[in-house]
């Protein structure tokens, strides 16, 4: 693996997926291309998102070339399209449930074929893997330059579990985009919850988001803090729907 310095970074590639597809990872990739875009530098950034439904979406023009999530020669000639493009980094977002094959795996026939470096960006990182994700996982820790997690204890995950050398690992914080401050009292004035204190889940609704544990944790709160509101705020997952 090649390491590139900042100052010779020209083209940046994003894999993952993209807006208008209705997907957590699909937003945090759309704040990630533009904060790529305001750093110092003139970076040239692209994506290149997976489809999970055979018509596509009617991506933006910064979407370059579309994977078939289940198609793995479209993994492949993916390949081909990076390594002729002059592309300097590759940025993967990664999650299980994004990719096609087994446990997500066809992202390994992309990433060991790669030229330039790759930084994984793990969205989730299982304490206890099967073990197909496991192979997915050691697969992603030797192709990848660098390995990024949003926690501490993710950074600890990968080191006892998946034994992964601490140098491979950079801790980011997830993040927000720049919002403007509004008081929290006029929208609870409009639920009728001025005198609540509000614990507030928000997104995209599915297995695995820890929904159930809140509810089952609700009645110890309050019977410490009465005037206490749980609110989940969101729709369930498309792909949900879809299955």
């Amino acid at each position: 693996m090649s390491s590139a310095q900042p100052e010779s970074l020209r083209r940046v590639a994003l894999i993952g997926s993209y807006s208008p597809r209705q997907c957590g990872i699909a937003t945090f990739s759309g704040n990630l291309l533009r904060g790529i875009e305001q750093a110092p530098g003139d970076i040239e950034t692209f994506v290149v998102p997976v489809n999970d439904v055979a018509e596509g979406y009617r991506y933006p023009n910064e979407v370059w070339y579309e994977i078939e999530q289940r198609s793995l020669a479209s993994y492949r000639r993916a390949v081909d399209f990076l390594n002729l493009n002059d592309v300097d980094i590759v940025s993967v977002q990664h999650e299980f449930g994004l990719f096609g094959g087994p446990a997500g795996g066809h992202i390994l026939e992309l990433v060991r074929q790669l030229r330039m470096p790759v930084v994984t960006t793990l969205h989730t990182i299982l304490q206890e893997p099967s073990d197909e994700q496991r192979v997915v996982m050691d697969g992603l820790a030797q192709t990848s330059d660098l390995l990024v997690t949003m926690t501490e204890r993710g950074r600890q995950i990968l080191r006892e579990v998946y034994h992964t050398p601490k140098d491979r690992i950079r801790v980011i914080a997830h993040g927000i985009p720049e919002a403007p401050f509004v008081d929290p009292s006029f929208y609870k004035d409009k639920f009728d919850l001025a005198d609540q204190s509000v614990l507030l889940t928000f997104g995209l609704i599915g297995p695995g988001k820890g929904l159930e544990q809140m509810i089952d944790a609700t009645p110890t709160v309050l019977a410490r803090r009465p005037n206490t509101t749980y609110m989940i705020l969101g729709a369930t997952h498309p792909q949900l729907k879809r299955e």
